[in-house]
């Protein structure tokens, strides 16, 4: 096994890093999951979001994603072809704990 670290992330706020690799580190992310601070969660998500869309990208695989309230599928040749438009209802302002909310599938 290299001495590589497995995973490292360096947060410019602070010292503090986690890895995968170091036996200080977590052992696994129930840790992270259960804790408040969602900012590595976010982290680690944004990086395989990024590295989803790059290796669609490189073997020329078309990618869906919403953008402007639709569902569109973006082809490998450039051109985007829109799915299906996205209904977000208006959400009411008002709502307290406890709250019953109906929902309608169609």
């Amino acid at each position: 096994m290299s001495d590589e670290m497995l995973f490292k992330e360096n947060d410019e706020n602070t010292a503090d890093y986690w890895s995968a690799g170091d036996p200080q580190g977590f052992s696994d992310l129930s840790a992270i999951e259960d804790g408040v601070d969602m900012s590595m969660l976010e982290k680690i998500g944004a990086r395989a979001a990024n590295n989803a869309i790059n290796e669609n990208r490189a073997l020329q695989l078309s990618l869906t994603y919403e953008k402007d309230g639709w569902v569109v599928k973006e082809y490998a040749d450039g051109h985007i072809e829109k799915i299906e438009q996205l209904i977000t209802p208006e959400i009411p302002s008002d709502l307290k704990k406890g709250t019953v909310l109906h929902v309608k599938f169609h």
